[in-house]
């Protein structure tokens, strides 16, 4: 094809797009060449416009237009194709432009409108709040009620220009949360996964199990990778999602939640939850009761004599008004039956304040040193007395000296070095006696606190110890007043005093009742102090009614001392001895006139002297020598059996409560649901006590709280926790916030 033959290509049409009106007949698709004036009118011009020539007018249309027309113009030059006139319309084009300029200027004017106004946040909220924040938050505005929980909404418009960081640098939003839970979540442990440190998550988790590199995956889940997550960088709102609804639960999570941390995937709980072959994990309570030989041994055998109960859980594990299981009973309702009576026999055994050893030769110090405790060395220093005495550091010497169990039969009288350090522990324990004989509870107070025990600890120990009863027994035992105190009566034998009874010691005190009379009666002289000669004088009249005969029922003939009128008690007091036994069936403190001792006889179960020097003990350092001789003590040793101190200055807990307050673990189980079925309601079902002989012999040791039970089985949950039936969601037994 030669090149004249081939048609150019026609220019397109050109619509103006832009203009703001467009040809009526645009729609009709042969919209005018020249379109609508600028101000919307049609001016009805025709397709070309003629050009004039020496010849007259011709057709200027392109070519591209069709060429010229066959009418041609007129004689006076105006176009022989005259289109019919139209009304132009507005474009599209124009149009959108106004649509978008008008709804930028509303969304300016909206914007503006809620940054002015105080109630801006309420239109953007994204749904309502639970109805535990919104009851707290329901009297704030709008704004501040944003505020309270997102850092970004306490910014301003400035905030628009500056960095994202400018208002609420630091600040997130965890943070915020943690203003108002600080009390029952750490704030320096919050976006802590399950707020445990790495190490502490390392020492728990599987993944810091040995025996996992070998054992491989479980299920194709463990096959999956590991989760991108860091360990503490668990936000709050990670979990906990709000805006939600007043009754949606901001504490619910599900399993797919939980995998998303956790490498061991579970598909469910029968098939990959671990079994737990060591259960209970050797928790005990805070009373070391072995279930394994109340039941096999000890139930059995009195059972068998038709002494006791069958062994009963129910017996001691009651319901509480919650519906859940009680720790343990009390002593009286669990205990008594069988303990009550070897526990006073215990206690009776008390202890010792201070004893008087004996000595060759009295103290250079001490010379009217009694005579029942001279002749050749004997006694024993005890813990109670040594712990008071050892704070002098010169005493706490001659103690070192002294043979074993700070016995002084064992001293070598040859040996000049333990004859000098019982010359000094007799002179620490008089100066005791004198100080206690003062001011008996402030002394031991004094005492126990240089000690390291708590002030409160050693107020209880010294409680009910009366400073009277050490200056009676000081009076009586070296014939004379302890050092430092009032002086003996004038008038009154020292020596005879000491041979009276202690209950009619009183006597010795007695002030003369005419003292307290006038001048004139004072002068009167004292029959106590009248000799004989002059008695005579004050005989009255032979007449008198008091000489007349006494009736048989006259109660003056009757014996107050008689067996009739006196228990056994009196009647010992009235020998002249003491029977502690007797006279203190309840405990109390004593004097022990045989042995020239202070001592105090234990009540039994929870006897508070005894109960305090448990707890002073216990506050003392764990590798204390001092405190293990005090746990030995017979009285002492029968709290303990049951109530093993901590040590190390650790409270001692002598009651069975529940778990530590405010202590948050993993697991949780609650028992209430559980006695709905039949088979659950017996305790055995799940708590299978040890049938073994080695946990009869376990009795008193402390494997005894993770070998006392046969452990459970998951396949005894298994069977009614599915996704189908009780549920197997995660969170039924696991808490996430854990709290040490």
């Amino acid at each position: 094809m030669r090149r004249k033959e081939i048609k150019p290509l026609q220019p397109p049409w050109f619509d103006r797009p832009s203009d703001r009106w467009v040809c009526g007949h645009a729609d009709e698709g042969h919209a005018c060449a020249h379109g609508p004036d600028p101000a919307g009118g049609c001016p009805g011009l025709g397709p070309c416009r003629p050009v004039q020539t020496n010849s007259g007018w011709k057709c200027s249309r392109p070519t591209c237009l069709g060429g010229g027309c066959e009418p041609g113009p007129s004689a006076d030059g105006t176009c022989g194709q005259q289109p019919t006139p139209c009304n132009p319309r507005v474009s599209w084009h124009y149009r959108r432009r106004q649509l978008i300029l008008g709804g930028t200027a509303a969304a300016l004017a909206v914007l503006c409108l809620l940054i002015g106004v105080r109630w801006r946040g309420e239109p953007l909220r994204p749904g309502p709040l639970h109805r535990s924040h919104a009851q707290i938050l329901g009297g704030q505005l709008a704004s501040d009620r944003c505020a309270a929980c997102h850092p970004a909404a306490k910014g301003s418009l400035l905030n628009w220009f500056v960095s994202a960081e400018f208002e609420h640098a630091g600040v997130s939003q965890s943070q915020l949360c943690i203003e108002c839970h600080h009390v029952k979540i750490d704030p320096q442990r919050a976006t802590m996964a399950h707020n445990l440190t790495v190490e502490e998550l390392r020492l728990i988790s599987r993944s810091g199990d040995p025996s996992k590199a070998t054992r491989g995956a479980s299920s194709w889940h463990d096959r999956l990778p590991g989760p991108e997550f860091g360990n503490t960088t668990a936000e709050c709102s990670a979990c906990h999602r709000e805006h939600r609804g007043p009754d949606h639960s901001l504490t619910a999570l599900t399993n797919h939640q939980c995998q998303t941390c956790h490498q061991d995937r579970f598909a469910s709980f029968a098939s990959d939850h671990p079994d737990w072959t060591d259960w209970p994990y050797g928790r005990g309570g805070a009373i070391a009761f072995n279930h394994a030989t109340h039941a096999n041994k000890h139930f059995a055998t009195a059972a068998a004599g038709g002494k006791a109960e069958p062994f009963d859980c129910r017996r001691c594990h009651t319901v509480t008004s919650g519906g859940e299981i009680a720790r343990s009973g009390n002593f009286e309702a669990t205990c008594a039956s069988c303990h009550d009576a070897s526990l006073k026999l215990e206690a009776a055994e008390g202890l010792e304040l201070f004893a008087l050893p004996a000595l060759p030769q009295p103290p250079r110090e001490w010379p009217d040193w009694p005579v029942d405790a001279q002749g050749f060395y004997d006694g024993r220093v005890e813990p109670l007395t040594e712990w008071l005495i050892a704070a002098d550091p010169q005493v706490r010497a001659a103690l070192a000296e002294l043979p074993s169990g700070r016995d002084f039969a064992k001293i070598n009288p040859n040996d000049a070095a333990q004859v000098a350090a019982a010359q000094t522990v007799a002179s620490a324990i008089a100066n005791l006696t004198d100080e206690l004989a003062a001011n008996s509870q402030q002394a031991i107070r004094r005492r126990l606190t240089a000690s390291g025990v708590s002030s409160a600890t050693a107020s209880r120990v010294a409680a009910y110890l009366s400073p009277q009863l050490i200056y009676d027994a000081r009076l009586r035992w070296f014939g004379s007043p302890p050092r430092g105190t009032q002086p003996v009566q004038p008038g009154i034998d020292p020596q005879a005093a000491r041979r009276v009874p202690s209950v009619l010691r009183w006597v010795v005190h007695f002030e003369n009742p005419l003292r307290e009379l006038g001048d004139a009666d004072a002068a009167a002289p004292s029959r106590l102090d009248t000799p004989p000669p002059r008695m005579a004088q004050l005989t009255v009249p032979e007449d008198d009614p008091l000489l007349l005969p006494l009736g048989e029922d006259d109660p003056l003939l009757e014996d107050v001392l008689s067996a009739s009128s006196t228990d056994a008690a009196e009647d010992a007091l009235q020998r002249g001895d003491f029977d502690a036994a007797v006279a203190l069936p309840d405990g109390g403190w004593y004097q022990d006139d045989l042995r020239l001792a202070i001592r105090y006889r234990g009540g039994g179960h929870a006897d508070p002297i005894l109960q305090a020097l448990v707890d002073a003990a216990a506050e003392l350092p764990a590798d204390s020598p001092l405190a293990a001789r005090v746990l030995q003590n017979r009285a002492i040793a029968g709290c303990v059996q049951c109530h093993p101190p901590s040590g190390g200055n650790g409270a001692l807990r002598w009651t069975s409560g529940t778990r530590e307050p405010g202590r948050k673990e993993f697991t949780r189980f609650r028992h209430q649901p559980h006695f709905n079925l039949p088979n659950l309601a017996d305790c055995r079902y799940c708590h299978k006590v040890a049938g073994d002989a080695a946990g009869v012999r376990l009795a008193s040791t402390q494997e005894r709280l993770q070998q006392e039970f046969e452990p459970l089985r998951k396949a005894a949950c298994a069977v009614c926790h599915t996704s189908q039936a009780a549920g197997d969601n995660c969170t039924q037994c696991h808490n996430y916030h854990v709290t040490k």
